[in-house]
């Protein structure tokens, strides 16, 4: 039998913040990560339970070097982690698997020995406070800004691979932004540059959701509180086996239920993780972004190449996007709703609709190509509810890209009263979601259904 992908018991030095995890690969040897929190760490079960939820799914980055049948954990996991670490090496490395041409769903076992504890534990006294990821995007923005408006104390945190990525985030914040530093074992970037091994998506979220819950338990935080909308939970492609495929599958509701049964059984946490932003559209959340957080019109970012920091694909350090990829092609759809070009351009610095390479973009952001990016973007139909409304205002009127995709998208579009309808439904907040009912009720509050 082939060897299995070992998770190690990771090591934590209180004092210090610091927690070092170790795995060892089949066929590449012994691999160590070390993650440095900003204050120390107390002592507790707690502390020790969520460590070694980390080394769970942080050990996806290693894993996908040669992926395994097998994964023996050292640790013991109760049966909501254990069940957690399952979905996570399968269907949240999806597009891992898919991409590198690998069977999907994976056949994977995963073993660990008896004896965690699965009750439910509480500690007496209260927490206070939260903790907001941040990630730099409009997600981000209006999370902290609905946090703020319910009056609740909540310290931006980011967790980061390199200083330059800091560097980038903290441009994209008015205030104080806390940084949870991750430094990946060199010799796995090494492997990576050399083509050695697989490489691929990882669930990120998964990870951030984790080292964040950690950081509110060592400083009293009542919430962890994230930003994913509903169109999270959406498959980025169908296979032909019927199998749905969904890049953002950490993100999704169905994950965010894991992640909250594992820490509901975690001795002495007394943590909400939950996002904030569940039963939001992509564009409920812009148009809030618009109107309530103009500030943040000046910072927030979303291109992806904001955190690629050397070669060719690197922005210029004065820039927050590259205008030529297929996330800012879909920010600026959303932003086209509700201003004009020249306040896209203020915004962006340039406008995508101007470059006429990001006509493929549109076409499959829109469903016009039957691919979807594997990109954090929206629903199909929500994109294509946006682009009629940009094609019905005059002022979008005459730019090559637009224009080139229009008579495509009449022929799979061809009824524009469906699409107003769903434009329209698109500011109801819906579905299923674990916001606590007073922050609930910031959201539904008169002036922002506007």
């Amino acid at each position: 039998m082939a060897d299995p992908f070992k998770i190690l018991v990771p090591e934590i030095a209180f004092d210090t913040g610091t927690v070092i995890f170790r795995y060892v690969v089949p066929g590449f040897g012994d691999f160590e990560e070390r993650v440095v929190f900003p204050r120390p760490l107390p002592t507790g079960p707690a502390i020790t339970r969520l460590a070694n939820a980390a080394a769970c799914v942080i050990g996806t980055s290693y894993f996908k070097l040669a992926p395994a049948a097998a994964i023996a954990i050292d640790m013991p996991l109760s049966p909501p982690l254990l069940a957690l670490a399952e979905d996570t090496y399968t269907h949240g490395l999806g597009e891992f698997y898919v991409r590198n041409g690998l069977a999907f769903p994976p056949d994977i076992s995963l073993t660990a020995p008896p004896g965690d504890d699965n009750g439910s534990h509480r500690d007496a006294q209260a927490p206070s406070g939260a903790i907001v990821a941040f990630g730099g995007g409009k997600d981000s923005h209006v999370a902290a800004d609905l946090l703020a408006r319910a009056g609740i104390d909540a310290e931006p945190v980011s967790v980061i691979l390199a200083e330059k990525v800091g560097s980038r985030l903290s441009g994209m914040l008015d205030g104080d932004l806390t940084f949870i530093r991750r430094t990946i074992d060199p010799r796995l970037i090494a492997l990576g540059r050399a083509g050695r091994g697989l490489n691929g998506h990882i669930p990120i979220t998964a990870i951030n959701s984790v080292l964040l819950t950690l950081f509110a338990a060592a400083t009293g935080r009542a919430q962890v509180v994230f930003a994913n909308e509903r169109a999270a939970s959406s498959p980025t492609i169908k296979l032909e086996t019927g199998t749905e495929v969904n890049h953002q599958h950490s993100k999704s509701l169905g994950y965010e239920a894991l992640l909250r049964a594992v820490f509901d059984t975690v001795p002495g946490l007394d943590v909400d993780y939950f996002s904030i932003l569940r039963p939001t559209s992509e564009l409920w959340t812009i148009r809030y972004l618009v109107d309530h957080c103009p500030g943040a019109l000046r910072t927030f970012a979303s291109c992806n190449r904001n955190f690629v920091f050397e070669g060719p694909s690197a922005l210029a350090e004065d820039r927050n996007w590259c205008l030529t990829c297929s996330k800012c092609v879909y920010t600026a759809v959303l932003l086209a709703t509700k201003m004009g070009p020249n306040g896209l351009k203020s915004v962006m610095g340039g406008n995508p609709f101007e470059i006429a390479d990001n006509t493929l973009h549109l076409e499959k952001l829109s469903g016009i190509l039957p691919a979807k990016p594997w990109e954090c973007v929206g629903e199909i139909e929500e994109i294509a509810a946006a682009l009629d409304r940009i094609y019905k205002t005059p002022a979008w009127a005459g730019l090559p890209v637009l224009d080139a995709v229009e008579p495509a998208f009449r022929r799979r579009w061809p009824n524009s009263a469906a699409l107003e309808e769903r434009y329209d439904a698109s500011f109801a907040l819906a579905g299923e979601n674990f916001i606590p009912a007073p922050l609930f009720s910031v959201m539904t509050a008169p002036e922002q259904s506007r």
